[in-house]
């Protein structure tokens, strides 16, 4: 009799073993499922985020190459190109290779437009629009040198090291 409590106490525990492995590889496959989903997703936001941040390289060649055929001032391409910059965070990588471009904005970044500069005085309209002109003409060679490399500008791609 105790041999037989023994053998069903001995089956149960081998039942209760075999119920938990095979629980525990159904919980084990749904987490590979999960982590393969979550890799083809954040796969797909880094496809999404490369092909944004390759438009906004985009726009300032195409910023770049406006301003040289003359649609845009000095001024209104120097701040695009310097936000464009900004939101590929490669200004600080840049700001020593086209020094002008950024001068230029960071001097007209302050400077009024649309309806602010529509609710200034005539006069005040004039001495904003004198001094704009001013700062053109001080970094025109230079904002012209640099808008003729950004007109074939590429962004660069790192290599992502902690992959």
């Amino acid at each position: 009799m105790l041999t037989a409590t023994i053998l069903i106490g001995f089956i149960l525990a081998i039942s209760i073993i075999v119920v938990l492995a095979i629980y525990a590889l159904k919980l084990t496959k749904q987490v590979k499922q999960v982590q393969a989903d979550q890799a083809l997703k954040l796969k797909d936001i880094e496809v999404r985020a490369e092909a944004a941040m390759d438009e906004v390289a985009l726009g300032i060649t195409v910023l770049a190459r406006a301003h040289l055929q003359g649609e845009l001032s000095s001024t209104e391409a120097c701040l695009r190109i310097c936000h464009s910059m900004d939101q590929l965070q490669l200004s600080s990588l840049y700001r020593g290779i086209y020094p002008a471009i950024f001068e230029v904005s960071d001097r007209a970044q302050d400077f009024p437009i649309m309806a602010a500069y529509k609710a200034l005085s005539p006069k005040e309209q004039f001495k904003l629009d004198r001094q704009r002109d001013e700062l053109e003409q001080e970094f025109e060679e230079s904002v012209k040198r640099s808008m003729t490399g950004l007109s074939t500008f590429e962004r660069p791609k790192f290599d992502d090291a902690a992959a």
